[in-house]
């Protein structure tokens, strides 16, 4: 947890955090051509409440003709539990979780654990709230989730081939690399190459379509420059193709 504490209303981060052995990975929620992504099945007292996993930027891992999308080294994913307003202060919070996950080398191995903590309520927040005592497994993981949505992506279809453009003015001037992860199977082609360029204030991705047929294309656009690697969430609807 962010904190040992919690206040009657108010939210707390959880962080699961997973430490990969080198040359294993695991799954993103959209684990890729194989895999399968975290599972998280909550065992919370009345009127608690946990959100969605929060998912971390996650990165290409190919395994023979196969692409993947996930993690190696290290995973932390978030989640924020919400405490009711009519919690009594005093009275701990129990936390309990059951966990699944699959990592994967050559052959895969199912793990999983069963996790608790207990947080004390109080009736207001506690001098330690301040940001550098937050516990630095939370500010890791938050400085590892996707960045702010870009707006206006709109896509054109011809046959197999998808052409993505996305507005590029919150892009580095010149990205080192760049990589679309839908966010639901199927809808493209993994392991197919991705080429882009940028074209007049615009970021011009080539796709192939998979074996699901959608009339939009709903997921993250991974961006390198320089050493930092940024993810950013992006909705993208048919539009004019605008030309050659």
């Amino acid at each position: 947890a962010e904190r040992p504490w919690a206040t009657p209303g108010a939210s707390v981060d959880l962080a699961l955090v997973l430490d990969i052995r080198r040359g294993w990975h695991t799954y993103w929620s959209n684990p890729g051509d194989s895999g399968e992504p975290l599972r998280l099945a909550w065992d919370l007292p009345e009127g608690v409440r946990a959100g969605p996993i929060r998912w971390p930027v996650p990165s290409l891992i190919r395994v023979g003709p196969l692409a993947n999308y996930g993690y190696s080294g290290q995973a932390a994913y978030l989640v924020a539990l919400q405490v009711p307003p009519d919690w009594s202060p005093g009275q701990p919070l129990p936390v309990r979780v059951r966990t699944d996950w699959l990592v994967c080398e050559e052959h895969c191995i199912p793990e999983g654990g069963d996790l608790d903590l207990t947080l004390s309520v109080v009736q207001t927040p506690r001098a330690d709230a301040a940001a550098d005592l937050v516990a630095a497994e939370i500010v890791a993981a938050r400085a590892a989730l996707p960045r702010e949505a870009i707006a206006g992506a709109r896509l054109s279809r011809s046959g197999t081939d998808i052409r993505l453009r996305i507005p590029a003015a919150h892009l580095a001037d010149q990205p080192d690399s760049v990589w679309f992860f839908s966010d639901q199977w199927g809808l493209i082609d993994h392991a197919a190459p991705q080429p882009w360029r940028l074209r007049s204030g615009e970021l011009e991705l080539g796709l192939t379509s998979g074996p699901v047929s959608q009339a939009g294309l709903t997921g993250l656009l991974v961006v390198s420059s320089h050493g930092v690697t940024r993810g950013y969430p992006l909705a993208a609807v048919a539009g004019p193709d605008g030309g050659g």
